[in-house]
């Protein structure tokens, strides 16, 4: 949120896996990356991240290698 425009800015993916789980919800969804203590760059493996914190998580969705650009929708 800007405190000058007081706008929200919000993303559409373009990523089957995305829509599909919000459309199964039916909500927004928050995210965010998964940079963790200590560390510079975000956890991008679905399996690295379940070795590091699966037991702290309800839930992980392995979509394999996403590139590190947002694909932007038409």
């Amino acid at each position: 949120m800007n405190k000058k425009r007081k706008t929200i800015g919000i993303r559409l993916p373009n990523n089957p896996i995305a829509r599909n789980l919000l459309a199964g919800i039916g909500e927004p969804l928050l995210s965010t990356s998964l940079i963790l203590p200590g560390e510079d760059f975000a956890q991008s493996s679905a399996d690295e991240i379940e070795s590091l914190i699966g037991q702290q998580v309800d839930l992980i969705i392995n979509a394999r290698y996403l590139s590190e650009k947002p694909n932007h929708c038409s």
